[in-house]
C-alpha cells in the first residue's frame, strides 16, 4: 500500500510512486507535475528512516514546507556529530560541495536519497557533481533523482543521474560503455552524441530508467501562447560593447593569441551588452502592461513576471522602473527574502516580479501570473522551459502568454536560430519538449567566426577602434 498524504495523489502521481519503487528511479515529468510529493511518498512508502534531500539552495525552504505538509511523521533534522536514528536532512548542493566532511558523513548515516534538480550534475568536473555523487556512492537504501530536463543537450548529461541513483552499471554496463555507445568525439575535443543511437537510449530510459510524463497527457492544462518580438535597441551600448571584444580580439592577434581560446567570455559581453541594449524598450512593454492591470483593491489579478539572465541587465531594468514610477520585486542570486516574495507574489501583492532564471528558474510555483517576459534568452531552452513552467504547473487555469524580446542588429538572432536546431537532438530521445544548449565549443566558435574576421580585416585596413 502507498503512503497516503494529507494532499490525496493525482492518479499519475501515484501511477509514478510505484514506477519508482519498482525501479525506475529518475522521476523526469515535465516540471509542475508534482515530482516533490512523488519522491517523498516513495520514500515514505519504502519506511525510510533515515533521508538526505539535496537542492538547490533557493528550494531548501520548500522542500522542508513539502515533507512537513505531507503528514509524514518524520522529524527534519540538520547534519550534527551525533545524528538520530530517524530524521530527514534537507541540505543545498553547494553546501554539500563547500563542506567536504558532508558527504562521508552523512552518506554513512542515511538509508536514502533524493537529488532535487538534477540536471546540475551534468559537469562531470564540477564540484558539486563530485560532491553529490561522492554521497550516493555511499547510500545503499532508495535513490531517487528528479529532474524535469534531464539531458539539458548531450546524453553525456544523463550519465551521472544515472550513476547517482544506481543505474548506469547494471542498465548501461558503466560509465565507458554508456560513452561509446551513445557519445563520439568531436573535432574540438568534446563529446557530441550519436544521432543514430539517441532513439534507443530513449527506449532504455523509457523501458528501465525514467518516469517521464508531459502535462498535455496528465493534466488538462490552459495552452501557452509563445510569442517573439523584435525590438529596437540602443545603439549605442551595444555598438560600444561590439567595439571593445573587436579591439580586444585584435590585441589578441597581434599577441598571437588565440581568441577561440576565450569564445565565451567574449560572447558573454555581447549577450550583456544585448541585454542591455534592450532595457528601455523592455521598460515599455512592462510600462504597458501595468496600466492595463491595475491592482483592483491592493491585489494584482494579473501580475508580470519579468525574466532576465545577467546581474547587470537586471540592475538597469529595475533602476529604469524606477524612473518610470513602476513598482516591482525582484528575486536574484544571493536574495534572502526569496520565499516571502514568492508567497507575496502567490498573494496578489506584487504586480512585477523581476526574477533571475538562475535563482528562481526551479523549485518554485508562481502560478498567479499567467505572462511572463524574456528580457533575455538563454544558452540553454531548458533553462527557459524551466522558468515557464513556474508558472505553467498544477494550479494554473489561465492561457499563458509568453513573450521573448530580441534585439535586432544583436548577437540575439543569432542565438534564437541555434536554439531551435539544438531542441531537435533531446527531442530525439525523449520526444517531448528538449533542452538543447548552444554553451558547447562548436557552436561558440560559430557564433565568434564573425568577430574574428571583422578583428582581421581591421588589423588589415588599420581601422581598428580606439578606446
Amino acid at each position: 500500500h502507498l503512503f497516503a498524504p494529507h494532499r490525496p495523489l493525482f492518479g499519475f502521481q501515484a501511477s509514478g510512486v510505484q514506477a519508482v519503487l519498482a525501479g525506475r528511479r529518475l522521476i523526469a515529468d515535465e516540471p509542475g507535475l508534482g515530482k516533490t510529493i512523488q519522491a517523498i511518498c516513495a520514500h515514505a512508502t519504502a519506511r525510510t528512516r533515515r533521508l538526505v534531500v539535496v537542492c538547490p539552495p533557493v528550494v531548501v525552504p520548500n522542500w522542508k514546507r513539502e515533507i512537513e505538509a505531507s503528514g509524514w511523521t518524520i522529524p527534519i533534522i540538520q547534519p550534527s556529530d551525533d545524528m538520530p536514528t530517524r530524521g530527514v536532512v534537507v541540505i543545498s548542493d553547494s553546501l554539500l560541495a563547500a563542506r567536504p566532511h558532508l558527504p562521508v558523513q552523512l552518506g554513512a548515516w542515511a538509508d536514502g536519497l533524493i537529488v532535487d534538480e538534477a540536471h546540475r550534475m551534468k559537469n562531470v568536473a564540477a564540484q558539486r557533481t563530485g560532491a553529490v555523487l561522492s554521497l550516493a556512492r555511499r547510500i545503499d537504501g532508495l535513490k531517487i533523482a528528479l529532474s524535469g530536463t534531464p539531458m539539458v543537450s548531450e546524453p553525456s548529461d544523463l550519465a551521472p543521474i544515472l550513476d547517482c541513483v544506481g543505474l548506469l552499471e547494471p542498465v548501461f554496463g558503466g560509465w565507458s560503455e554508456f560513452y561509446s555507445t551513445y557519445m563520439r568525439p568531436d573535432k574540438y575535443r568534446g563529446w557530441v552524441a550519436r544521432k543514430r543511437q539517441l532513439p534507443h537510449l530513449g527506449d532504455m530510459l523509457a523501458s528501465s530508467c525514467w518516469v517521464r510524463r508531459a502535462k498535455k497527457d496528465v493534466l488538462g492544462l490552459p495552452d501557452v501562447v509563445f510569442t517573439t518580438t523584435t525590438v529596437d535597441v540602443e545603439d549605442k551600448v551595444f555598438r560600444t560593447a561590439h567595439q571593445d571584444v573587436i579591439r580586444q580580439v585584435c590585441d589578441m592577434l597581434e599577441d598571437g593569441d588565440d581568441p577561440y581560446s576565450r569564445s565565451f567570455e567574449l560572447i558573454s559581453r555581447l549577450r550583456v551588452a544585448a541585454g542591455r541594449a534592450k532595457v528601455k524598450a523592455a521598460c515599455h512593454v512592462i510600462g504597458e502592461h501595468v496600466k492595463a492591470n491595475p491592482p483592483v483593491d491592493g491585489v494584482y489579478e494579473d501580475p508580470l513576471l519579468v525574466w532576465v539572465h545577467h546581474r547587470e541587465v537586471g540592475d538597469d531594468l529595475v533602476d529604469e522602473l524606477d524612473k518610470l514610477g513602476v513598482s516591482w520585486r525582484m528575486i536574484r542570486g544571493g536574495s534572502t527574502d526569496s520565499t516571502r516574495i514568492v508567497d507575496e507574489f502567490q498573494s496578489g501583492k506584487v504586480g512585477v516580479l523581476v526574477a533571475s532564471m538562475g535563482a528562481v528558474g526551479v523549485g518554485v510555483t508562481l502560478t498567479r501570473g499567467r505572462r511572463c517576459v524574456f528580457v533575455e534568452a538563454d544558452w540553454t531552452p531548458a533553462t527557459i522551459d524551466q522558468a515557464v513552467d513556474r508558472v505553467r504547473r498544477i494550479g494554473q487555469n489561465r492561457t499563458m502568454w509568453v513573450t521573448t524580446l530580441v534585439g535586432s542588429g544583436t548577437l540575439d538572432e543569432r542565438i534564437m536560430e541555434v536554439l531551435e536546431h539544438k531542441r531537435e537532438r533531446v527531442d530525439a530521445v525523449d520526444g517531448a519538449r528538449a533542452g538543447g544548449s548552444t554553451r558547447d565549443d562548436g557552436v561558440l566558435r560559430l557564433l565568434i567566426d564573425g568577430v574574428v574576421g571583422e578583428a582581421q580585416r581591421c588589423l588589415s585596413s588599420g581601422s581598428v577602434p580606439q578606446g
